[in-house]
């Protein structure tokens, strides 16, 4: 066990002084959902905006919608690697998950893949494509794809809020876009989801949807106030090695629960998106500098792909610098090094969708691209807590392995 400077894998930094400006707000009981919800619409340009507990939340309640104006549809294509939230999200909405093979290099849909899913489309309800890290998903010709076959796109953006590709902001591009508004997303209030549209038909669905769905008690909002008081300390990286070391806090770990309860986002969790869009700006240059940086002095390192490089970006503002190794035995071992020495380098999702048992994805559908991703690839921190220093210490653990 590590005890000393540790930094967290990703971090969306809420300050105590936000949590009091949030509590100070709640004297004006629904005045802070309100203006947040509009101030979403105003800065996505949509006509629709829905705050809700989770960015699961948002996708259950996206594919309930869904089901009210295409019934009797049950199959959801998304890519299988991906996190698993999403396909907790589907299974919780009462719908099947089909995964669909990915460029083991960009980690997006791969054509072939998605076509050959659609080779059949009387019982495809949607296809959520997910800007992975901020990497932006090639939603253009998916959604050419899928408008040709009338099924709408639900664009996963939860990881990457603000961040835009070709002039247009992530998660505005489909019939339907999602965020997550939970601890280490581009931005965030201790848990939260939206959804936006600008389709009235969806827009109307949800609104309805909407009605039935309880907002959360004092006593749910009071645990979320302490937990974020104590994320808020404890993400510090000179803390945040006590936390790491609690085995019950289950911190990075990946888990499927399609389990989960699904509120109205509460008036703290508005309040604590005081100036939101202020901060998300400064958040976004922050990442911005330091994946620079990684992409700088990693390039042209032999047996390390830049996956960002892969794109035409002329700035990636991602939560995580992603990078795919040659091997799995040198993505271990720069882990190692990490965990050592609290680089905040780490693993992503450990295995793709179709081996989640609760899925039971039948073994005809064959994912080989993705298969070979989760063992080689790894994610460097970009957050606001990550040092020259850091940034210099995790390209030199990452030369020392593979350089030799």
């Amino acid at each position: 066990m590590r005890i000393g400077r540790t930094l967290p894998p990703a971090a969306s930094p809420i300050s105590i002084q936000d949590i009091l400006k949030g509590i100070i707000s709640l004297s004006n009981p629904g005045k802070p959902l309100m203006a947040f919800r509009q101030s979403i619409s105003n800065y996505f340009g949509v006509k629709y905006s829905f705050l809700l507990s989770s960015g699961k939340a948002a996708i259950s309640v996206s594919l309930k919608a869904l089901s009210k104006l295409l019934p009797n549809r049950r199959r959801v294509i998304v890519p299988a690697f991906n996190c698993y939230s999403v396909p907790s999200a589907i299974i919780n909405a009462g719908f099947d998950v089909y995964p669909c093979d990915i460029d083991p290099y960009t980690l997006q849909i791969q054509k072939e893949s998605l076509l050959k899913a659609l080779s059949n489309t009387d019982d495809v309800l949607a296809i959520i494509p997910a800007h992975l890290f901020g990497l932006p998903a090639p939603i253009p010709w998916i959604y050419q794809i899928s408008s040709k076959a009338g099924i709408p796109v639900i664009e996963d953006a939860a990881q990457a809020m603000g961040s835009s590709y070709n002039g247009k902001l992530l998660g505005t591009q489909a019939d339907i876009g999602i965020f997550s508004l939970s601890r280490g997303k581009a931005f965030s209030t201790g848990e939260g989801g939206i959804i936006i549209t600008s389709r009235d038909d969806i827009g109307e669905t949800i609104e309805q949807i909407q009605k039935s769905i309880p907002s959360p008690s004092l006593m749910w909002s009071a645990k979320l106030l302490l937990k974020n008081i104590a994320t808020a300390m404890m993400i510090n990286p000179q803390l945040f090695w006590l936390p790491k070391s609690i085995p019950a806090l289950k911190l990075g770990e990946t888990i499927f629960n399609s389990n989960f309860e699904i509120l109205k986002l509460g008036d703290l969790q508005a309040a604590l998106a005081s100036k939101w869009k202020n901060r998300l700006q400064k958040l976004l240059c922050e990442r911005s500098i330091r994946n620079r940086y990684y992409s700088r002095y990693l390039n042209g390192i032999e047996g390390v792909v830049q996956i960002t490089s892969l794109f035409n970006l002329t700035d990636f503002t991602g939560i995580r610098y992603p990078l795919l190794l040659a091997d799995n035995n040198n993505a271990r071992k720069i882990l190692q090094i990490s965990h050592k020495s609290g680089l905040g380098i780490t693993s992503s999702y450990p295995d793709i969708l179709n081996h989640i048992k609760e899925l039971n994805v039948s073994s005809e559908i064959q994912c080989k691209n993705a298969l070979t991703v989760p063992g080689r690839l790894i994610t460097l921190p970009s957050h606001p807590f990550v040092t020259c220093q850091d940034m210099e210490n995790i390209v030199m653990a990452i030369r020392s392995v593979v350089e030799g």
